[in-house]
């Protein structure tokens, strides 16, 4: 019997690791015990995947570190398949009692984005890197290895998550959600076939990348909703149309810590939260948003999607866009153009007929990405393959 331990923390690492899990369940003779902290529980929970979640350390209780302790003990893996998180979470916690024990382990990247970065040890500083690295394609193992991960760890698999959004988004149960979720965002129906409806995905900027951090980007969720506000009103005029612009949080934020500029405010901008991410992007007649996840889901679900990164030197370095998947821009008058050529044609809500991104899945999603995930990762219990140096500068 092969014992795997799955663990995530965030919402993008538990969506990577819930089809890797799932292949891994049916298999005979494999075990697969699941830990969850934070938003990545919900995730699991609305897959139906078993799992056990771990609760926030307190003052009152046990710290993460014993916690994690107690459950190596307890299930005894062969080997770690995690999903990432940045600053303290799980998997780290989970890597560190991992490597002393002598248990290797795979982490499954999820975004283009922050390679280095997501395995550092907010304590340390210390890179303290899994046994293997899954990453979703070559673009990511140049860019990784350019963020200093060694070659040797690292192995192109592609992204579980996306290999599954083609299919599983245009399903019928999704698309009577989405019916039903743009008759409520306007009010009673009243106007949904005539008004076309721009979605703005967000992100945590403020919080995560905001001005006091070294990760800062010249803007935050603020300033692209206010641009998008402004974008949608200009193609509005220029293509007689009548538009709407709904904000849609990410899973990470909350409408009570969420702030709306002086634009969206004085428009009237809905912001809804906790809203499942598929029927939110058939709902609408385009995707607007930053760099986020969503967009790569919305393009490959086949429908218009843009990249508004404000003031920024490069949008195109957004990996939508350099895939020619995401067009991006970086002002209101581009974002305006863009809009105008995306939504001129007569509102089409894919609620009802959405399309499929087949050409998405073969750029952004390889097929068969979960079960190379689930071959790694017995390659790795069978071999009891352990990560040479536990931790490097």
């Amino acid at each position: 019997m092969t014992t795997i331990l799955a663990a995530a923390q965030d919402v993008g690492g538990a969506n990577a690791l819930v089809p890797v899990i799932e292949r891994l369940r049916s298999y005979k003779r494999v075990r697969v015990a699941v830990l969850a902290r934070g938003k990545a529980a919900g995730v699991f929970s609305a897959a139906g995947v078993d799992h056990r979640a771990v609760d926030d350390p307190t003052d009152f209780g046990p710290g993460l570190d014993e916690i994690v302790s107690r459950s190596l003990s307890k299930i005894a893996p062969d080997v770690l398949l995690l999903g990432t998180a940045w600053g303290p979470s799980l998997d780290k916690a989970l890597l560190a009692a991992a490597q002393l024990a002598g248990v290797p382990s795979l982490a499954v990247l999820d975004m283009w984005s922050y390679y280095r970065d997501r395995f550092l040890d907010p304590e340390s500083g210390k890179l303290v890197l899994p046994t293997r690295v899954a990453l979703m394609d070559q673009l990511a193992f140049d860019e990784a290895r350019e963020e200093g991960l060694p070659a040797a760890s690292l192995v192109i698999t592609g992204q579980p998550y996306l290999e599954a959004v083609a299919t599983a988004i245009n399903g019928s149960d999704i698309a009577a959600q989405a019916t039903s979720l743009r008759a409520a965002w306007f009010a009673n129906g009243a106007g949904q076939q005539e008004t076309r409806l721009v979605l703005f995905a967000s992100e945590a900027f403020f919080r995560d990348l905001g001005p006091e951090t070294s990760y800062y980007r010249g803007y935050t969720e603020v300033e692209a909703l206010d641009g998008v506000v402004e974008a949608v009103e200009l193609a509005a005029r220029r293509g007689k149309m009548t538009t709407k612009v709904i904000a849609k949080l990410h899973p990470e934020e909350s409408i009570e810590s969420f702030h709306l500029g002086p634009v969206a405010r004085e428009n009237d901008v809905l912001v809804v939260a906790d809203q499942p991410a598929w029927p939110c992007i058939l709902a609408a007649d385009a995707i607007v948003g930053m760099t986020s996840m969503f967009l790569l889901e919305s393009a490959i679900a086949g429908k218009s999607t843009i990249s508004f990164q404000p003031g920024a030197a490069h949008p195109e370095s957004y990996v939508g866009t350099r895939v020619g998947m995401v067009p991006a821009a970086s002002s209101v008058e581009e974002l305006a153009k863009l809009l105008t050529a995306h939504l001129g044609e007569s509102p089409v809500p894919r609620a009802t007929q959405g399309t499929s991104g087949a050409d998405g899945v073969g750029v952004l999603a390889f097929r068969g990405a979960a079960d190379r995930v689930a071959d790694t990762v017995l390659s790795l219990a069978a071999k009891r393959e352990v990560q040479p140096g536990t931790k490097v500068p």
